[in-house]
């Protein structure tokens, strides 16, 4: 079977940590690194240059920053996975890589095999954030909250009822703890 390469562009504040994450990622012979740069506007214009499948974007040290081009990366090139990296996972910024349209989540401590291995499900359709909503009751009790504003909203015409009541369910079980 002829695997599909994973272009990749990251986009960090520090030079020797995109140094070290393309080197490792050198190692899978699935995935090309395209290009990386710090976390800025400035950014936006190479993504749109190499149009890599997948970015990488750290969201520390400043987290409204890295974030606000998460938003603007999703809505500029809807084709590109964006893949939140952090070195401080917390509930709140899990949850603003949710709104802001990310498709993965992870931590900068996980290993290069790790970050390989997301990539490779992300270029497969999947969207590990997902996992992460799903052990994580407090995050899915803020989505929940976030889809009954949305259905309480009066200036969204057609968003009124963005899930059925047995979607609404779901999320629901998950804030209580269900796991199935």
């Amino acid at each position: 079977m002829d695997r599909k390469h994973i272009t990749v562009f990251i986009m960090d504040d520090q030079p020797l940590f995109r140094k070290a994450l393309r080197a490792g990622l050198g190692e899978a012979d699935d995935i090309r690194v395209l290009g990386d740069s710090a976390v800025s506007e400035d950014a936006l214009e190479l993504v749109e240059s190499l149009a890599p499948s997948i970015v990488l974007v750290d969201s520390t040290p400043s987290r409204h920053r890295g974030l606000y081009l998460v938003r603007r990366l999703t809505q500029r090139y809807p084709n590109a996975a964006i893949i939140v990296m952090t070195s401080l996972p917390d509930d709140a910024e899990l949850f603003e890589a949710i709104r802001s349209g990310a498709t993965a989540y992870i931590s900068k401590q996980a290993t290069g095999e790790d970050i390989i291995a997301l990539m490779r499900r992300v270029r497969e359709g999947d969207f590990p954030l997902n996992e992460n909503l799903i052990s994580n009751p407090r995050v899915a009790e803020r989505v929940l909250m976030e889809f009954q504003n949305l259905a309480h909203n009066q200036h969204l015409p057609g968003l009124t009822a963005p899930l059925s009541p047995r979607e609404m369910e779901v999320p629901e079980l998950i804030r209580d703890g269900c796991m199935n």
